[in-house]
């Protein structure tokens, strides 16, 4: 819900939806949160949740190369870290 909230500039609505999820269920669900991070632009929020769904194998992370929510990391360099990180083949330079 909060990224078809966000997708449609309904930012407030969208905000508070995430709000709730992450409230709601703090420990659930990292790769997914991770996804939203990164459509929304919070770089930095998506990392550090790729990090933690690392951590706890979450199950999500076996979409990592095909998730077109993670596609604004793809740019920066601590995606191929983190690809590496994991296992994943990295993408040619």
């Amino acid at each position: 819900m909060s990224l078809s909230l966000y997708a449609l500039d309904r930012r407030e609505e969208a905000d508070a939806a995430f709000q709730h999820l992450m409230e709601t269920y703090p420990d659930e669900g990292p790769f997914q949160n991770a996804e939203i991070y990164a459509f929304r632009g919070e770089i930095d929020n998506a990392f550090r949740l790729l990090e933690r769904a690392y951590e706890i194998r979450d199950n999500g992370v076996t979409e990592l190369l095909t998730s077109q929510f993670l596609i604004p990391l793809h740019g920066d360099p601590r995606w191929r870290v983190f690809l590496n990180k994991v296992g994943a083949p990295l993408p040619p330079t």
